[in-house]
């Protein structure tokens, strides 16, 4: 090929030299996320007493800078801790006045209201509730918006009524007890017909309505037996309720063992996860350049079923060896 040929060919060529050598520029000057970020701001937001604040601040403190050590990140931590008499939104513009890069949050209303002030700062939040179903988070896999974290609350409703409807097999139908902000969140995404022709009845009550109306309410939905799960009753409303379920010889079965060993039928619960591993996992990802929103919600992935012999006996009952055989825990007082 002659000199001219080859001039033509280079002069046809330079544009796609300069696009090639722009891409290669550019991949080398743009850094990841986590690479323009080296200096964070972690502000734990909690409702806990200041002492077990503290100590859960000291804790995620220790688990993450240790983590961080070989990475070239730093985090820095503070703590704000929601006073008696604060409202959730003067909490929240409390922390925010400290410049946070990151929030973790102890509580789903805290969550929430972050979202609503900054919905630009990642949040890694721990709540009582379904995070789905109170529509904290748009899904388990997704979570989307800009947070992520873990619930206590696992999913499982529907085991409470399965080992119910084993313990006491003529039960046709189950009340649900459900709060009043759980019930508008939740009364679309519970099966109202289980295996075998079990009806639940979901049922919207709280303390302040009275037990004279839980007891309309029984009687209106004929439910044979009840399920009580989390947020219903705060102590000492628990107690009342857990006496009314036994002195009306009513089946129950209740979200923690706490109920059985004081008297309640059954508990079907799930067994916390280290709060301080779980969500020190999530800030590190976070820090190295994760999306909160793209992190996956942890729910508890073992779970523990507790009867109270005296009161199955007291209610007359006797649980097939089938359902014996799951039950972990016996109590007997």
């Amino acid at each position: 090929m002659g000199t001219a040929g080859t001039t033509a060919l280079q002069i046809k060529l330079m544009p796609l030299l300069w696009l090639l050598t722009l891409a290669t520029t550019l991949s080398i000057q743009t850094p990841s996320f986590a690479d323009t970020k080296k200096d964070w701001r972690v502000v734990v937001v909690s409702t806990l007493p200041t002492d077990e604040s503290q100590a859960f601040l000291v804790a995620l403190d220790a688990r993450i800078s240790r983590a961080l050590l070989k990475t070239g990140i730093r985090a820095t931590f503070d703590m704000v801790v929601m006073r008696q008499g604060q409202t959730v939104e003067q909490t929240v513009a409390d922390a925010l006045r400290i410049r946070p890069d990151l929030l973790v949050v102890m509580a789903a209303s805290l969550a929430a209201e972050a979202h609503r002030q900054a919905p630009q700062i990642p949040i890694v939040f721990k709540t009582l509730f379904d995070p789905v179903a109170t529509g904290l988070v748009e899904s388990v896999v997704r979570p989307g918006r800009n947070m992520t974290g873990y619930s206590n609350h696992a999913a499982i409703h529907e085991k409470r009524w399965e080992m119910i409807a084993q313990a006491v097999p003529h039960v046709r139908k189950i009340g649900v007890l459900l709060n009043q902000t759980y019930y508008g969140n939740i009364a679309q995404r519970l099966p109202m017909k289980l295996a075998g022709g079990l009806e639940v009845v979901l049922m919207k009550w709280q303390p302040g309505d009275g037990l004279a109306m839980l007891e309309q309410l029984v009687r209106r939905g004929n439910v044979g037996a009840l399920d009580v799960g989390r947020g219903v009753a705060q102590p000492p409303d628990e107690i009342a309720l857990l006496n009314w379920a036994r002195d009306k010889k009513i089946p129950t079965v209740f979200y923690a063992h706490w109920y059985v060993q004081r008297g309640g039928l059954l508990a079907h619960e799930a067994i916390q996860l280290d709060s301080v591993a779980v969500l020190s996992q999530y800030v590190q990802e976070i820090l190295h350049g994760a999306s909160a929103g793209n992190l996956p919600i942890s729910y508890p992935k073992l779970f523990s079923t507790s009867i109270n012999a005296r009161t199955a006996a007291l209610l007359n009952l006797s649980p097939p060896p089938t359902f014996l055989k799951r039950v972990d825990i016996w109590e007997s007082n």
